[in-house]
């Protein structure tokens, strides 16, 4: 099973239940469908594709979740990064895990701004939570048109690197699989 199908099923089964509350917004798993769907699109015509990298330096939120579902379903490999890195720490794990595409909340604009001439992999910058100017936002790629698609992707393919504090030396990618998320939610 893809990851991305846990939004596929609650969007059929309880399409107007609340799937995210965010900073005053709720989203239906119905319209999370439609804009994860989207962004997908949007992403895939990018080029983006199964085994691509998607970085995310934005606190919690919807957008971010977003995101992660519609790397999920193209098979892409989603890489949340930790919003309190500095810039040579932030700048080594995105070079460690190369994403194509980088999603910066508005806020982390100036930080990434400094670090972007060492990040080789970066081809597009995507703003989250805001306007940036020069730069295009989730709602540019929610508002993708186009079908929706079958997962690519599921079981042991990998779906996230997450990267450890980095306590007792360089911070360290941990690779989950679809299977790994699925059975941490089975507990």
């Amino acid at each position: 099973m893809n990851t991305s199908e846990f939004l596929t099923l609650s969007s059929e089964i309880v399409p107007d239940r609340t799937a995210t509350v965010f900073e005053g917004r709720r989203t239906s798993y119905a319209e999370m469908r439609t804009r994860v769907s989207g962004v997908a699109n949007g992403l895939a015509g990018l080029g983006v594709q199964a085994g691509d990298r998607v970085a995310v330096l934005q606190v919690n939120s919807d957008e971010a979740i977003q995101v992660y579902f519609a790397a999920a379903h193209l098979g892409a490999v989603y890489v949340p990064l930790n919003y309190r890195a500095r810039g040579a720490e932030l700048a080594y794990m995105v070079n460690e895990s190369s994403p194509r595409v980088f999603f910066v909340g508005a806020q982390y604009r100036e930080l990434v701004d400094s670090i972007a001439p060492e990040l080789a992999s970066v081809e597009r910058y995507f703003a989250l939570g805001g306007e940036v100017d020069g730069w295009l936002s989730i709602q540019d790629l929610a508002d993708t048109p186009g079908e929706e698609t079958q997962p690519l992707g599921e079981g042991d393919d990998l779906t996230v690197i997450l990267f450890t504090a980095g306590t007792t030396d360089k911070p360290k990618g941990v690779m989950l699989s679809h299977r790994n998320i699925l059975s941490n939610c089975e507990g």
